[in-house]
């Protein structure tokens, strides 16, 4: 769908992280964990190209209490302001309009069975999580499902208010120690790999780069699986413009696939990673 929708809110989480949302009827087309779409983050055509940005919560007032009147539905989207275009997007205030395109790319792959599901998160990576961990709660124990989340110090974790009614096991580390404990988020799941049977748990996960790349280094050495969510630049969000290109194992080759397209969820080990 293409649509421009007025803002609901468009509040600050952390220190240059926002949340930004806009009404989302239950009629509209259902969303998956992982999907993203394409914002434009500011009227004319400066700057040309939309934004991605990955859904965080979807819902009515069970997940929005803010929300006013009965029937109401909205989508969430959680995105820090690094650069020009989610500088612009950070001005928005409530009332204004945003131009969208979504639901975008494909979802998390709920396994059948498994004891154990781990969802490892940095910065705003968590984003893509949330849809995730209530999908898994619906079909698996709650207390089977255990959000990771890391960050270099406070105000890196983000957020966690919002997870804390779903009843799942939350464990924060901080680089600097401010919250949490201190370490890499990586180290946690390492630990609380090392407990469990290979065949009965489950990796997600989501944030930077060489975070996601030792979580599939460590899913693999243990032989579990692993989905990780990418994230890079995109112009159009649906396979058009060939700008998203990732580099990926396909039958032992490497070869290149389109995040907008084919992602951006993909199995852990069908990522090329590089240097990372």
């Amino acid at each position: 769908m293409q649509q421009s929708s007025k803002i609901l809110w468009n509040t600050e989480a952390s220190p240059n992280y926002y949340k930004i949302a806009f009404p989302y009827p239950e009629n509209y087309p259902a969303i998956g964990s992982g999907q993203f779409f394409m914002v434009r983050v500011a009227e004319g055509s400066d700057p040309l190209l939309r934004r991605a940005l990955a859904v965080y919560r979807v819902g009515g007032v069970d997940v929005f209490p803010e929300l006013k009147g009965p029937g109401l539905s909205a989508v969430e989207f959680l995105y820090r302001a690094v650069g020009r275009g989610t500088g612009f997007l950070a001005k928005k205030r409530e009332g204004d309009s945003l131009d969208w395109v979504g639901p975008l790319g494909n979802s998390y792959t709920l396994p059948k069975e498994g004891a154990h599901h781990y969802l490892v998160a940095g910065g705003t990576g968590l984003s893509s999580l949330y849809v995730l961990a209530k999908e898994l709660i619906k079909i698996f124990p709650v207390s089977s499902v255990h959000l990771m989340v890391g960050g270099r110090s406070q105000k890196d974790i983000l957020c966690l208010p919002d997870f804390e009614p779903l009843g799942i096991q939350i464990s924060v580390t901080t680089e600097d120690g401010t919250k949490g404990a201190r370490g890499r988020v990586t180290d946690v799941l390492e630990s609380a790999l090392r407990t469990v049977p290979s065949d009965s748990a489950h990796v997600y996960t989501a944030g930077p780069i060489p975070m996601m790349a030792k979580v599939a280094s460590i899913s693999k050495e243990r032989k579990i699986a692993c989905q990780v969510s990418l994230e890079g630049p995109m112009g159009c969000g649906f396979g058009i413009c060939l700008g998203c290109s990732v580099e990926i194992f396909e039958k032992g080759e490497r070869k290149y696939r389109l995040l907008c397209k084919h992602g951006p969820i993909f199995n852990s080990e069908e990522v090329y990673w590089g240097e990372a």
